[in-house]
């Protein structure tokens, strides 16, 4: 059971070690033939296929800040609360989920901050007519309008920088009430 889910958490980190533009043109792949399978065109150009790849894409940086927090969750408050009879879904909610809520939100942060960041995903995945920032701010440098891509990039800058400050208000704030 160990090796299994070790397994499935080294396959997991594939998506962000895989080149982005490779890891897009796979998706397309997998949609194209998944269209074609159910006879259907639904999938092929939509905003489900550029969430797909941010998932596929992120679930890694995810995934391990949640391990890190998990892992300093010692086995004998497991058991202590499993002798007092509660269930796992006690345990999950009422004991592991508040003392992971900073690795929740590091984890939120980490996968926030690389969506908004990211390129090309988004310029290969993104229905026709949706932009992300950063395709705003790639498309307007390109055509060498660079005082306009400084908004869209800015505000990419922005965004992050309030991110980090608000987990970083909200760390110092439990530093202190502990």
């Amino acid at each position: 059971n160990h090796f299994f889910n070790l397994f499935i958490l080294k396959i997991s980190s594939l998506g962000y070690s895989i080149p982005a533009a490779a890891l897009g043109i796979s998706i397309i792949v997998l949609f194209v033939f998944l269209d074609k399978f159910f006879h259907m065109s639904l999938l092929g150009n939509s905003l489900l296929v550029l969430v797909f790849a941010y998932i596929i894409r992120f679930l890694a940086g995810a995934i391990y800040s949640l391990e890190g927090g998990y892992n300093k969750i010692h086995l004998n408050i497991d058991e202590a609360s499993l002798n007092l009879r509660a269930s796992y879904f006690i345990l999950f909610f009422k004991i592991h989920t508040p003392l992971m809520k900073h690795f929740l939100f590091l984890a939120f942060i980490i996968v926030f901050i690389d969506t908004i960041k990211e390129l090309p995903l988004s310029r290969i995945l993104a229905p026709f007519g949706f932009e992300t920032l950063s395709v705003k701010a790639f498309w307007f440098a390109s055509d060498e309008r660079i005082y306009d891509a400084a908004l869209p990039s800015l505000f990419i800058v922005f965004l992050s920088l309030m991110v980090v400050v608000w987990m970083d208000k909200i760390t110092r704030k439990d530093d202190v009430r502990n």
